[in-house]
């Protein structure tokens, strides 16, 4: 995310919405693989990660908004 935001120094709130695109776009791969035939290890560890990126996006997303 701070290389979202340098690489827009004069208007950071576009770098944090691009970022908040990009994450968007992962969450979406991510649940596709899970839809997938998975063993039960690699969909408990699709799980937390999911999880984690939904929480990071939650975050960014309140950042949007202040």
């Amino acid at each position: 995310m701070t290389e979202a935001v340098l690489n827009e120094e004069a208007n950071p709130k576009k770098g944090i919405k691009s970022y908040q695109t990009f994450m968007k776009e992962m969450i979406t791969k991510m649940v596709a693989i899970v839809r997938k035939d998975l063993n039960i290890l690699q969909r408990t560890l699709m799980g937390a990660l999911i999880v984690l990126d939904v929480h990071a996006r939650d975050v960014v997303t309140e950042l949007l908004e202040k």
